[in-house]
């Protein structure tokens, strides 16, 4: 048979099986029975809960019409749908144009138990999905209530704390500061922001990362310092961060000022 693989990853915060994964267990499953895998299609950091946004999902339900494959595979039923409605209009396209699907870890029997058990996981995934959303939103709320962050990324200056509390990174608060003093100083914002475009640019041509090399500093004063980093790969060559540290070194040297004598020098006034 000819077979299409359909997984889906919501979010690398969540403790579910990876795209990898599901991708393995479903290639695993249809090696065993034989078929033959014609296309894959992957939606990751996608809710299961409605099919918008899912854009591997929306090519699949595409290809349902032009007979492309003859069985569609998924890992678990919640891997498929959170939306009990949009599960059932979807599988129907499946079987109208004569296509089975199957999923690796939940195998349902075609029998009038198997329909009465697929609905019932169809619903606990359609619950979860719900139960998930209200959980979420609470915890948010109490996090919230205490000025704690949530879900988006701390304003620049500040990074999260081991519980969510904002904790004042002091380098990225001195640009902050700078930046208010200048504006309220009447400096124009078209030089604020040539200042601020230097200071990035200072602070990025210094950044050990760029080379592999993860530094980690603790305010007690301990230092952890990781060359050739496996889980930061290099973006440019250690000859072209030596060049660049050199080159820093020279403009940032102070001028010599000219020690010249004129003839009116202390005369005139």
């Amino acid at each position: 048979m000819r077979a299409a693989i359909l997984t889906r990853f919501s979010s690398q915060m969540q403790t579910e099986a990876s795209t990898e994964a599901q991708l393995k267990a479903c290639r695993d499953w249809c090696k065993e029975q034989g078929h033959t895998i014609v296309d894959e299609y992957i939606d990751e950091e996608i809710s299961g809960k409605s099919t918008d946004g899912r854009e591997q999902f929306d090519r699949m339900i595409r290809d349902i019409p032009k007979d492309k494959f003859d069985i569609l595979v998924f890992h678990k039923f919640d891997r498929f749908f959170r939306n009990k409605y949009e599960a059932t209009v979807t599988k129907k396209m499946l079987k109208d144009a004569g296509i089975k699907y199957v999923s690796v870890t939940e195998p349902i029997p075609d029998t009038p138990e198997g329909a009465l058990l697929e609905g019932l996981l169809d619903s606990l995934a359609e619950f979860y999905s719900q139960n998930l959303a209200r959980e979420v939103l609470k915890g948010m709320r109490t996090k919230g209530a205490k000025g704690l962050i949530t879900v988006s990324s701390p304003p620049y200056g500040y990074t999260s704390g081991l519980n969510g509390e904002h904790v004042i990174v002091p380098k990225e608060a001195e640009i902050v500061q700078l930046m208010f003093d200048l504006y309220a100083n009447g400096v124009p914002k078209s030089k604020i922001i040539e200042i601020a475009n230097e200071r990035t640019l200072y602070s990025m041509l210094r950044n050990e990362k760029y080379i592999g090399t993860y530094t980690l500093e603790f305010s007690t004063g301990e230092k952890i310092v990781i060359k050739d980093c496996e889980n930061v790969p290099p973006i440019i060559s250690k000859d072209l961060w030596e060049r660049v540290q050199a080159e820093h070194k020279n403009r940032v040297k102070p001028r010599s000022s000219a020690n010249l004598q004129y003839v009116l020098t202390g005369k005139l006034t």
